[in-house]
């Protein structure tokens, strides 16, 4: 009687996880595949731009199976949808996907943070500086996979650009304001690593004060 009870609530487990608000799901599930000891993704968190797409990666033990396939269900479609085995950050907030094992024996979950793009339009601000910098993160220049931001709390003021003056290489910002506040605004600045999902904070600000900071020559140093 115990027996027949754990499979009903296993079988029960499984069909509501097959079940989506697609439809149903069907595996051609491999009856000699090698046992699954354990599941987990390759990203326990990611944090990542709104309108980006990314993809998570099940990592099994053993590592010699067969059959590696999953499924994944998102529980805010709204910030974080699955579109077959491709997550779409739709809009700013978290979402926490699963993925689950074709027997529906093992999941695995990631959380997702869904940030705002770094976009502006320049003409909606009268007030502009300029930032030469050198950049840093755990001691490397950031490659083209990392973006570099000015912010004013989660607001995007500039992007920054890699530039080369003569024998000088360093990133520059254009920062804008609206001018609109007495006090000067206190402007950070942060990496966006579209990679490896991270998303990080340089200890250094500036006040925005529609000067000139740094040079080619004498950088301002932002380093994480």
């Amino acid at each position: 009687m115990m027996r027949k009870t754990l499979f009903i609530i296993h079988f029960s487990l499984f069909m509501s996880i097959m079940l989506t608000s697609c439809g149903v799901v069907e595996f051609d599930v491999d009856s000699e595949a090698q046992p699954v000891l354990s599941m987990t993704l390759d990203h326990d968190t990611v944090y990542v731009m709104a309108g980006e797409r990314f993809v998570l990666t099940p990592v099994f033990t053993p590592d010699t199976i067969s059959n590696k396939a999953v499924f994944f269900v998102s529980d805010n479609d709204g910030v974080g949808m699955v579109d077959a085995d491709t997550i779409v950050a739709v809009s700013p907030g978290w979402a926490r996907i699963s993925a689950v094992s074709v027997s529906g024996r093992f999941v695995a979950t990631c959380d997702v943070c869904v940030f705002p793009r770094w976009q502006l339009t320049a003409y909606d601000y009268p007030d502009d500086m300029l930032v030469f910098a050198s950049v840093s993160i755990d001691g490397r220049e950031p490659d083209a996979d990392i973006v570099v931001a000015a912010l004013y709390g989660d607001e995007p003021r500039g992007i920054g650009r890699w530039q080369i003056f003569g024998r000088y290489r360093c990133m520059v910002f254009r920062i804008w304001d609206d001018g609109a506040m007495e006090e000067p605004r206190q402007i950070r600045f942060f990496y966006y690593d579209r990679k490896a999902f991270r998303l990080g904070m340089f200890p250094q600000w500036i006040a925005f004060d529609g000067e000139t900071h740094g040079t080619p020559a004498k950088p301002v140093e932002l380093k994480k």
